[in-house]
């Protein structure tokens, strides 16, 4: 009788420790609040998915496993649950095998391509979801105040006139390319030229 008396005290006992620790727990437990995206700070990426905020849009990129570039994906209106996952859902811009340069209000810029330069610049409108222009171009390039500027590959052949080391360049078994610098405007896709001066480089092959 006595053993069963000290067995239902202790039962009493480890009752009220144990409702009282679950009173603790709740009244120190940390609220967990929504993560706010900054403008350009990067998100904890989760294997090997990256997310970052680029003007008003939330940027995830995954390396794609079947082509050179990235698998892009643009969100409009956050991620879900706050994770950096790679998961498309409605309202969502998925780009397959490119590169992100910037994206400079709602125009998005990217790089198509690994291959030595020239590659491919793409400008895409997140409001319609479609590229709109794309040219072939190198190095270096600065998307600033709605302009882009970079080096523009020209349709015109080197010659030896244009291109001193082109006999240079063909013993090496290299390409020539030339090139002028120039300037996109992203609201009328016009382009201006800031320089009447051509540069010769060297291609693969």
């Amino acid at each position: 009788m006595k053993n069963i008396v000290i067995l239902f005290v202790l039962g009493i006992l480890v009752v009220v420790a144990g409702f009282s620790y679950n009173n603790l727990t709740e009244k120190n437990a940390i609220k967990k609040e929504p993560v706010q995206l900054n403008l350009n700070t990067p998100i904890t990426p989760t294997g090997p998915v990256e997310c970052s905020v680029i003007s008003k849009y939330i940027v995830v990129t995954k390396p794609s496993p079947e082509t050179v570039g990235d698998l892009i994906l643009i969100k409009k209106s956050g991620l879900k649950n706050n994770l950096c996952e790679y998961l498309v859902e409605d309202g969502d811009f998925e780009i397959i095998g490119e590169n992100v340069i910037t994206i400079d209000d709602h125009y998005l810029v990217t790089d198509a391509g690994s291959a030595p330069f020239p590659r491919a610049l793409q400008v895409y409108d997140l409001k319609l979801n479609k590229k709109i222009f794309t040219d072939s171009y190198s190095k270096p390039v600065e998307v600033k105040d709605g302009k882009i500027t970079y080096w523009q590959t020209m349709k015109e052949q080197p010659t030896k006139a244009t291109c001193p080391k082109l006999d240079e360049y063909t013993n090496l078994q290299l390409g020539a390319v030339l090139k002028l610098h120039v300037s996109l405007s992203l609201s009328d896709l016009k382009i201006s030229d800031l320089s009447e001066d051509k540069i010769c480089s060297e291609t693969q092959g």
